[in-house]
């Protein structure tokens, strides 16, 4: 008897690990993209070039698409939102543990990229 047969409040995040590891493919690179944008536009360049950066828009569009894609993967609901993190900020002030975990995730790339603190 696998884990995926067992009653799934006997493994409350069993579902929620298995979503994540079936979505690592996409979400490695994205997360990677994502560092290195953050990295570009707050240590080498002025943040302003981020509008003009033909990477940035490209890495928002690979963030719609994954919000879409993904997202509804993680979270079991279609968007309402066009981005990720606002999805992530969404769940996380209603409380959502999941969100909290992606939370600390994208803290550590980006400080302060989902507001934590109670704001």
């Amino acid at each position: 008897m696998s884990i995926t047969d067992k009653d799934p409040q006997e493994y409350p995040f069993a579902d929620l690990y298995l979503r994540h590891l079936w979505v690592a493919v996409i979400t490695l690179p994205v997360l990677y993209w994502f560092k290195l944008m953050v990295f570009l536009h707050k240590k080498l360049l002025p943040s302003w070039t981020a509008y003009i950066n033909p990477l940035m828009w490209g890495f928002v569009l690979a963030d719609v698409l994954y919000n879409v894609f993904v997202g509804t993967i993680l979270f079991r609901e279609l968007p309402r939102e066009w981005v990720f993190t606002q999805r992530v900020q969404r769940h996380y002030n209603r409380g959502s543990n999941h969100a909290g975990l992606l939370a600390k995730i994208l803290n550590n790339v980006d400080p302060n990229h989902i507001k934590t603190d109670g704001a």
